[in-house]
């Protein structure tokens, strides 16, 4: 029987060992292994829905950060006051041309950020985003804005008033239940603060205005804010646009309607400049 040596163990197995080694080098790597289909459904990212608010300054009233979009009118000289409560969609450039437009009107306005820094892309996040919105808060900020606005020397001696868009419109109305510092409410295709009793506790001139083709507000909930102005005599004002939807106010909503909207206006500013 031969013996197996290792000079002759390095001639005949290390030559077929190296073989061995380079041909594994050039085998492509295992595929990873799939997990198996537990019948999940793969879902791809979504697009954004919501956007970043731009051109906003800060401050600080009452211990309450405050983020806000001012416009004055140009020139020098004193003009009423307005609080502008954007709609549910948030502080988008809609609104923001919204508070230039009344502005160039004769006033000063004042808009604030409710929902933190952003504003939505869609109606259905703008529903999420006013549902998820600190009621109580947003309400303190527009007391705040309100006593502040009403202090201002450009407001001089006219007084402040608040204008609100949808949502904002019934935060508008709540705002003004037992303040000082609001001597009108304007609002339009705002949903209902609550039952008639509650906006006859508006102490102040209000006007509503409706659209008449309004798909996003229970008609019931126009019915009772109506029924309720109505109820308060020459304290309450009710315009209605028959062939106006829901945002027809807004530029960066598809239902927009500039004749619509202009009719609005003037009927908005002239119930402001009568009662500020």
């Amino acid at each position: 029987m031969d013996l197996v040596t290792p000079a002759s163990l390095s001639t005949t197995l290390l030559p077929g060992l190296l073989l061995a080694s380079l041909l594994a080098a050039e085998q492509p790597p295992p595929a990873p292994q799939q997990p198996k289909d537990q019948g999940y459904e793969r879902l791809e990212p979504g697009p954004t829905r919501t956007a970043p608010t731009q051109g906003l300054s800060r401050m600080n009233l009452d211990n309450i950060a405050i983020d806000f979009y001012l416009k004055k009118p140009p020139g020098q000289g004193t003009w009423p006051g307005i609080v502008l409560v954007h709609d549910g969609g948030g502080m988008s450039p809609g609104v923001l041309r919204l508070v230039d437009e009344l502005a160039s009107k004769g006033f000063i306005v004042i808009a604030p950020d409710l929902y933190g820094g952003k504003y939505a892309l869609d109606d259905d996040k703008a529903r999420e985003l006013s549902v998820v919105m600190d009621e109580q808060a947003a309400l303190a900020i527009l007391d705040a804005l309100a006593a502040h606005l009403k202090n201002q020397v450009e407001v001089g001696d006219h007084r402040v008033g608040i204008v609100g868009f949808d949502t904002g419109g019934r935060l508008a109305m709540k705002a003004a239940i037992g303040s000082r510092d609001v001597s009108a409410v304007a609002v339009v295709y705002a949903r209902s603060p609550g039952d008639p009793e509650t906006i006859r506790r508006v102490g102040c001139p209000l006007m509503a205005v409706f659209a008449g083709k309004d798909d996003m507000i229970p008609p019931r909930e126009s019915e009772t804010l109506r029924e309720a102005l109505e109820a308060m005599g020459d304290r309450g004002r009710v315009a209605i646009l028959p062939g106006a939807g829901h945002g027809f106010m807004k530029d960066t909503d598809p239902r927009y309607d500039p004749s619509a909207a202009g009719q609005a206006w003037a009927r908005i500013v002239a119930f402001l400049r009568e009662n500020l």
